[in-house]
């Protein structure tokens, strides 16, 4: 596997993660927008602590299984002597990093409100809450979510690097120490028949 089809296999590997992301911060509005009925009061400062909750918490969980297919795909480059330049997985990662998707889940979240309560032929009330304020710390978490993501693939990748050059010293070592011992046989072939001639004899005393 070469460089570059590990790069196609890592941005497949992430592209999936970040479709099953979507898939469930489409879904986290579903249970505060089912108890928005006529007959309940809505506290849309809870609604919007839980909801901005929610995301945060999926931003880490995300990120988690972003960093198990990172170090899994990185792991069989390594292994197969294909990891590709480090600042070409940073930049597949990158991409896959998106502070704004957040903020425009939040806006669409107050859209579905929205439309919820006109189903029932009423106004939100939204018009005249002070959105600045969940808007803000939306975006404020999800920010900060997003860069305790990065920073982790980037330490994740750095891990994996610092781990192969740790295996490229240690095999330059185990070559110098062999190339060494092939010199001074070279050098001196009937030190190393001396060497074998001992042991043969005191191998020989032993055993009387």
């Amino acid at each position: 596997m070469e460089s570059a089809s590990t790069l196609k296999v890592l941005r497949s590997a992430l592209r999936l993660v970040y479709e099953e992301h979507i898939a469930r911060l489409l879904a986290i509005p579903s249970p505060f927008l089912e108890a928005m009925t006529p007959d309940r009061r809505i506290i849309f400062q809870d609604v919007f602590e839980g909801y901005n909750k929610g995301i945060e918490a999926e931003i880490s969980r995300y990120g988690d299984c972003l960093r198990s297919e990172l170090t899994e795909v990185l792991e069989k480059g390594h292994a197969s002597g294909c990891l590709p330049a480090k600042e070409a997985v940073i930049e597949v990662v990158s991409d896959f990093i998106e502070p704004g998707l957040y903020k425009m889940r939040f806006e669409k979240f107050l859209e579905s409100i929205d439309r919820k309560f006109g189903q029932y032929g009423t106004d939100s009330g939204l018009a005249s809450y002070r959105l600045e304020i969940p808007r803000s710390t939306a975006q404020v978490g999800a920010q900060n979510g997003c860069k305790r993501v990065h920073r982790l693939l980037l330490s994740t990748t750095d891990t994996v690097y610092l781990s192969q050059a740790n295996t490229s010293e240690k095999e330059q070592e185990e070559r110098g120490f062999y190339r060494r011992i092939n010199d001074i046989y070279d050098e001196h072939p009937a030190l190393f028949w001396l060497m074998a001639l001992a042991i043969s004899v005191f191998l020989g005393v032993i055993a009387l």
